[in-house]
């Protein structure tokens, strides 16, 4: 298969998604989960290094027994962020600030006060490509870089002067190991079909960046916070035979509320959902071949899984 050689150029859009003390999004659905924009300035991100040891040994007289060093090792990113512009609910996912709410108990502006700093959240960033064309019937070509599991920073330096805009600056947020991110709870690429997927490989715990290029457009910016949206992550078994009867459990998110599961266009038997990320379905009779398996649900939207069921 050919190598994937790009230049990223020009950022684009940024999207911050609030997570666990573990590392782990929120349930689809809930609400205030993530922000998108595209009113940021500047992304910085800076390397930390642990030097290795160097084992120096001298013999009695001076010259040099023992002249190694040990290998270095990552330790993490600390990350810098400018915005143009006041995003209160951005803000305090990724600072100490906090919302202030107006009469409406909208979010109105915000406050920064003492205290500790203990937020995370996941960013990605998406940018675009030098010199590639978009695919045919592909509106977008660019690439995407995610730090699944990051540590909030503090507000940096305000500036108000009568010449300048007014700035904000995020600073001293750092990645951290253990994320759960896994292959995500969006679609970030498009499949060898040409759907919307998620990342086709899951994140190791340890993994603190990812960079790949992608021809699925980015999600539009918007003031207000977004939820987490619906997702299929497996359907067990994945194989059936073409006369159906195969009993499968499809995990997930965003199942609450569903109404269906479709083989294709045809719907499955004896369907249930246990709970928010799981759901019981029998395969319906479907020709050989792999299909997309779709949740219907008109409450929190529908999640489908390309080729997520193969016919024998």
């Amino acid at each position: 298969m050919p190598e994937h050689c790009f230049v990223p150029v020009l950022g684009k859009r940024i999207r911050v998604t609030s997570l666990d003390d573990c590392g782990n999004p929120p349930a689809s659905g809930v609400v205030g989960t993530s922000v998108v924009t595209d009113g940021f300035i500047t992304a910085t991100l800076s390397s930390e290094v642990e030097d290795g040891a160097e084992i120096i040994t001298k013999k009695a007289d001076g010259s040099l027994c023992v002249n190694q060093k040990l290998a270095s090792s990552f330790k993490r990113f600390t990350v810098g962020l400018e915005f143009c512009g006041v995003h209160p609910s951005l803000l305090e996912k990724v600072t100490n600030a906090q919302i202030y709410a107006d009469w409406n108990d909208d979010p109105a502006g915000f406050t920064v006060g003492e205290g500790t700093i203990d937020s995370k959240f996941a960013l990605e960033l998406w940018t675009g490509l030098s010199g590639t064309a978009c695919l045919p019937g592909v509106a977008f070509s660019g690439g995407y870089m995610l730090l699944p599991f990051l540590v909030a920073g503090v507000l940096g330096d305000i500036t108000v002067d009568g010449e300048n805009a007014v700035t904000f600056s995020l600073t001293g947020a750092y990645t951290q190991g253990g994320n759960t991110w896994d292959v995500g709870p969006y679609n970030v690429v498009l499949d060898d079909l040409g759907a919307p997927a998620k990342l086709p490989t899951a994140l190791d715990p340890l993994d603190h960046l990812l960079l790949i290029d992608t021809s699925l457009t980015p999600p539009e910016p918007s003031c207000d916070p977004l939820p987490i949206p619906p997702y299929i992550l497996t359907v067990t078994p994945a194989t059936g035979v073409a006369a159906g009867g195969t009993a499968t459990v499809i995990t997930g998110s965003g199942f609450t509320g569903a109404t269906a599961v479709n083989f294709g266009a045809t719907p499955g038997t004896s369907f249930s959902v246990v709970n928010n990320t799981t759901i019981n379905v029998t395969s319906p009779a479907h020709a050989a071949g792999a299909v997309v398996v779709t949740v219907v649900n008109a409450t929190n939207g529908n999640s489908t899984k390309s080729a997520g069921f193969t016919y024998t």
